[in-house]
């Protein structure tokens, strides 16, 4: 009793202090305070609506009422009650523990790679947890210059293992096999089967032997590739399509010339459909391919008749040119309709000229002799599909003239 009369007491003399600043501003002014309570844990009040902010009303502590359960305890979970203070309405909250009971444990344990325990059934807690106590290690895969080896050692209470790689033996001497290979686009190497590093002196450069066409180049591009005599790399090069699709269409002629002095005659038309010009002329290479084939070259013409192979002192090669793609030359017309017939032949199509009473001659040039067709009477079926042909989309072919002696 005597400790409300003192806050009581204490209260009457704040509103006094309040009043009487409030006197010091004004002395007809008074406090006013909203109706509504402000709150904390412990008090309520009113706050001041004029403009003494600070200024509080009626501030007591709560007038708690009774404790209510609002949650029963059990023994697996926590319960809760309230009690609400029959001035400001707070409402305040408190845990019930759990009901008392003996944990309900399982005997398994759960483990993690530190601690052990035990789960109650009942209310989840953690029991007994506790840190591992591991006995000593144990070798259980013994490590070797190439794999990794295995220990472990287990917590004499719950049984978890823990596991830990060994490092591989160190090795005096790389150890390899001499077959295998790794390798790059400008080099090979061994690799150390124990280390992984590179053995000494085994990173060298490539090998390569020649170029092998794997795929021609016609109307598309063709391929060619390479291989490493040491480690079988193989390098693989694209070879640019030597065939150029040529739209065909209507030439009127306009030399005023008679029908018989040309195709370009005034007033003359020729059509001709859409067809394949080669993009380069005949090389020796090609040429040479077509004519090293006795089971087609039944005339025996030249393989190699070019001037620059018959006199190659008086030709100079610039650096990085290739003499067998040069154009062929050192043929006449004939040889080239012969040679288109060939390439027909060895292409699977049919041969658009047909030549009768070929007549060769074998001319010595630099003390080499060449055979060549000299004459001969050629017809041409342009409705053959070989080469070449100005009727259907199909590769034609360069034929240079023969060149001359004095070049």
């Amino acid at each position: 009793m005597k400790k409300i009369n003192l806050f009581a007491s204490l209260s009457a003399m704040i509103m006094a202090l309040a009043f009487m600043s409030c006197q010091t501003d004004s002395d007809s002014h008074e406090h006013s305070f909203s109706e509504e309570w402000k709150y904390d844990e412990t008090y309520h009040w009113h706050e001041a609506t004029c403009e003494h902010k600070t200024a509080v009303g009626s501030k007591e502590e709560h007038t708690f009422g009774e404790w209510t359960v609002t949650v029963v305890a059990t023994e697996a979970n926590k319960g809760s009650k309230e009690r609400v203070c029959s001035v400001c309405l707070y409402k305040q909250v408190k845990a019930i523990p759990r009901l008392d009971h003996e944990h309900d444990c399982s005997e398994e344990w759960k483990t993690d790679a530190v601690y052990h325990w035990h789960v109650c059934s009942i209310c989840n807690e953690l029991v007994e947890k506790e840190e591992h106590t591991f006995g000593g290690w144990e070798i259980t895969t013994k490590p070797t210059e190439t794999d990794q080896g295995l220990k472990e050692r287990v917590c004499s209470v719950c049984g978890y293992v823990e596991k830990r790689n060994i490092a591989k033996t160190s090795h005096k001497e790389h150890i390899f096999v001499e077959k295998e290979w790794k390798s790059n686009v400008v080099k090979h190497w061994h690799e150390c089967s124990v280390c992984n590093n590179v053995v000494e002196k085994s990173e060298l450069a490539h090998s390569f032997g020649s170029w092998t066409v794997t795929k021609k180049p016609t109307t598309e591009d063709g391929e060619k590739e390479r291989i490493c005599s040491v480690c079988s790399y193989k390098e693989t090069q694209v070879i640019p399509k030597i065939f150029l699709k040529i739209d065909g269409g209507t030439i009127t002629g306009k030399e005023n010339k008679t029908n018989d002095s040309g195709v370009f005659t005034k007033g003359r038309e020729i059509t001709l459909s859409n067809f394949y010009m080669s993009k380069y002329e005949v090389t020796k290479t090609q040429y040479k391919e077509i004519m090293e084939d006795t089971a087609l070259n039944t005339l025996a013409i030249t393989a190699d008749p070019s001037y620059s192979s018959l006199q190659p002192e008086s030709y100079v090669i610039a650096d990085g040119e290739e003499d067998s793609e040069r154009p062929v030359e050192n043929v006449t017309w004939y040889d080239a309709v012969y040679f288109c017939n060939l390439l027909s032949q060895k292409e699977g199509l049919e041969p658009v000229y047909t030549i009768e009473n070929p007549e060769t001659e074998v001319i010595s040039d630099a003390g080499k002799s060449v055979t060549y067709i000299k004459n001969a009477t050629v017809t041409a079926d342009h409705t053959k599909n070989g080469l070449p042909t100005a009727n259907r989309s199909r590769m034609g072919i360069c034929c240079p003239r023969r060149r001359s002696k004095s070049g």
